[in-house]
């Protein structure tokens, strides 16, 4: 049984989840962010230079190929930046790091590290129990406050939309999933009030239907969000935007992916490409998975992939390296990128068109 609790779900999810939420936010408000990040980052930044310096010239050339969709180059581009990352986590970074406890983190994130792939990445894997975990993730981002950190990183691209004169401007969120967060995007921006348009888009049309029925409850219309099946590896066909975001799902793709999935977002976002993702530290792994065996009562899925997400994800200087090597057309211009950390565990990098 991987779901033990799962026909109780109706009953014990209305009076458990509140007090859930409301022990995470204690925490939280005790914890005000991982221990030690910012000393660990010093190492991180040394390195990110270091590894840019080396890899750019290498990668740079590659760009018109790549955006172009040549496979050769692509191909050829995805094993440089593959190596950039692993030398960025590696080498650079141990021979970055001068203090003891610099030294100590890196090793201890050596371990922290790993690459498995999720259940929820398994398109045979059981609907109930995907379902259930993807309700669940709705209710730890609630109680870890991860929309909000994910509105506070877009909301400067949908400023500059509207302070260059777009009265209603077109966010298009990639990876959507269920598209729950899509659906609370349309909400915090003026969906309803005819203040923004959200096109929330994936791969997987049963998910936007999941995203489709939940924007019917609370009577979003169709012309404040829709949904649509969409390669986020190629935005071609959607012409110019306003907005266009990721979020939560960018560990889900491998380095080169993410590259070229934030050149081709910044290139059809007339104001700006937003990418954000938790952080991969070893307290968030820990904090994480306790609430996540808290908020799944039983859920094994969910347990597992709250665990192995947050080994996987990305830092703040390795998401930086990936948005500075994302490949350019002949002529274009290099991008202004804006990049940080969220409370409670979140990052972001933002291009600036």
């Amino acid at each position: 049984m991987l779901d033990p609790l799962l026909p109780l779900a109706p009953v014990l999810d209305p009076i458990l989840d509140p007090l859930t939420i409301r022990a995470t936010r204690a925490v939280q408000r005790v914890l005000r962010g991982p221990p030690f990040r910012a000393e660990h980052a010093r190492s991180r930044e040394r390195a990110l230079a270091e590894v840019l310096e080396r890899y750019r010239p290498e990668a740079e050339p590659l760009g018109p190929g790549v955006r172009a969709r040549d496979r050769a180059a692509i191909l050829h581009f995805e094993s440089i930046v593959e190596r950039a990352i692993l030398d960025l986590r590696g080498h650079a970074e141990r021979q970055a790091a001068v203090t003891r406890f610099e030294r100590a983190a890196h090793a201890i994130d050596r371990v922290v590290y790993k690459n498995t792939p999720e259940w929820l990445d398994d398109p045979s894997f059981d609907v109930r129990l995907r379902v259930r975990s993807l309700d669940r993730l709705d209710r730890m981002n609630e109680g870890i406050g991860a929309y909000d950190a994910f509105f506070a990183a877009i909301e400067p691209a949908i400023e500059r939309a509207r302070a260059a004169g777009v009265e209603r401007p077109t966010v298009v969120d990639l990876a959507s999933g269920h598209a729950m967060f899509a659906v609370a995007l349309a909400l915090r921006f003026g969906g309803r009030e005819g203040r923004v348009r959200v096109i929330a888009t994936d791969l997987a049309p049963e998910y936007l239907e999941i995203g489709r029925a939940h924007a019917r409850k609370l009577a979003l219309r169709d012309d404040a969000i829709s949904f649509v099946k969409q390669d986020a590896l190629d935005l071609s066909n959607l012409g110019a935007v306003d907005v266009v975001t990721c979020t939560q799902t960018i560990h889900h793709f491998p380095p080169g992916m993410v590259s070229r999935l934030f050149a081709e977002a910044s290139t059809v976002a007339r104001h700006g490409a937003v990418l954000v993702d938790g952080e991969r530290n070893p307290f968030a792994v820990v904090l994480i998975t306790g609430i996540a065996a808290a908020l799944g009562r039983g859920s094994v899925p969910f347990l597992h992939d709250a665990f192995v997400s947050m080994r996987r994800m990305y830092t703040e200087q390795e998401l930086a390296l990936l948005a500075e090597l994302a490949p350019r057309k002949e002529g274009e211009p290099r991008r202004t990128i804006e990049r940080g950390w969220l409370s409670p565990g979140h990052i972001f990098v933002r291009s600036v068109s």
